[in-house]
């Protein structure tokens, strides 16, 4: 193992780039607030602020040609997928528009996939070209994923499939049984003969 940087506690490594370059992390500060910060790692001075503001912003992950970095940001007042420029040249998107987690990008980069707050996964199409974005359609491609802090969904960087994880749901254990009397149950058990 090599120490790439010590940038103290409440780290979590979000991306690497494409070329194997640099890292995306959050860092939680002493004070809550998330901020996204990038490191090049053959450069450790190279350690900057990507995302800095009063919002909690996190979950950064680089496109494919790594020109852009997907990230959820609170400042609507819940959390949404921004899209922004990975060269600082201050080109910034807002993608989802019910809540959005977990941003995605398809191996071709023209699809970021994220969970909305009713737990489906919604796929936007997104055409980059020179330093603009076009945003497309949005189509759900399913629903029923659980919304927590960790993804309940992957795509697979070569083929573009989703795995999908989905909570088990059992009929039994949706249900609430409340059983009375139960001592009255047992001890009808033990009158019946045990030849009836």
């Amino acid at each position: 193992p090599t120490t790439l940087v010590s940038v103290g506690s409440n780290v979590g490594p979000s991306s690497w780039s494409w070329d194997d370059r640099r890292l995306l992390f959050d860092w939680v500060k002493d004070s809550g607030d998330i901020d996204i910060w990038i490191l090049d790692r053959d450069s450790p001075d190279s350690l900057r602020v990507f995302r800095d503001s009063p919002f909690n912003e996190g979950n950064a992950r680089f496109s494919p040609d790594d020109r852009w970095i997907a990230y959820t940001s609170g400042e609507s007042g819940g959390l949404e997928v921004f899209v922004e420029s990975a060269l600082g040249d201050g080109a910034r998107y807002r993608i989802s528009s019910n809540t959005g987690l977990h941003p995605q990008w398809s191996p071709d980069g023209k699809r970021l996939y994220y969970i909305d707050r009713t737990g489906k996964l919604e796929a936007t199409q997104l055409e980059s070209t020179g330093s603009a974005l076009t945003i497309g359609e949005t189509v759900t491609v399913t629903t029923g994923l659980e919304i927590g802090l960790r993804r309940s969904f992957s795509v697979d960087p070569t083929t573009g499939n989703l795995l999908i994880q989905r909570p088990l749901r059992d009929r039994v254990s949706d249900r609430l049984q409340l059983v009375t009397g139960w001592q009255n149950l047992l001890q009808h058990e033990r009158s019946v003969p045990a030849s009836a």
